[in-house]
Parts: C-alpha cells; sequence; structure tokens
C-alpha cells in the first residue's frame, strides 16, 4: 500500500499524506474528481449522449459550476470533433445549463 499511495503522489503531483486509492466505480470516480474540482462558477463542459452524462450535469449544475451542456446522438468522431470547437471558444452547438435547469439542444449529423 505505501507503494501505490508514493506512486499517486507521484501522478497527482502531491505530497497530501491523505493521499490513497479508493475503490469504485467510474461515477463514483468522476464524482469525487467533480466534488474535489469543480468551484462556484467554474466553467463545465459536458458531452451528454446518455445516463452518464446526465449524471454529470446534475452534479456539476449541484456544484454551482456554469454548465455547458452538449447533448446529441453522433458518432464518436463527430463528438470530439463538436467537443473540440466549443474548447476552441467557437460556442458550434452550445446549451447552457444552470442550478440544474438544463436547457436540451440536438445536434445533427451533417
Amino acid at each position: 500500500m505505501d507503494e501505490i499511495k508514493s506512486r499517486l503522489k507521484t501522478v497527482m503531483q502531491t505530497e497530501n499524506r491523505l493521499t490513497l486509492p479508493i475503490s469504485g466505480t467510474g461515477s463514483a470516480g468522476m464524482e469525487t474528481s467533480f466534488v474535489n474540482l469543480v468551484q462556484l462558477g467554474n466553467p463545465v463542459l459536458i458531452l451528454k449522449n446518455g445516463v452518464f452524462g446526465m449524471r454529470m450535469v446534475d452534479l456539476a449544475s449541484r456544484l454551482g459550476a456554469a454548465v455547458d451542456v452538449l447533448e446529441f446522438d453522433l458518432p464518436r468522431r463527430k463528438r470530439c470533433a463538436v467537443g473540440k470547437n466549443n474548447l476552441a471558444g467557437d460556442g458550434v452547438g452550445r446549451t447552457p445549463a444552470t442550478g440544474g435547469n438544463e436547457k436540451r439542444g440536438q445536434e445533427k449529423e451533417g
């Protein structure tokens, strides 16, 4: 366990003595990350196309983040391109969600 903790500290670039691995689902890992990293008003972009995305929108909204949601049913390659464009700041396909009151939009494959 000491070796694992030491390696995690290196990966996470920390000297925190409370660094330790915790077993859980992917949702538990994402929730832990959000709760520890997202602060009130932080911008968060979530690419949503299923239940996992809905959970992340809900969680980020409850944390008070400025949530942007891209909701669509596109092939992975197109989702990545749309997400990349949004991160670059062109705003194509952006639908804001705040306070858990999400506005839904659909991106169409074209």
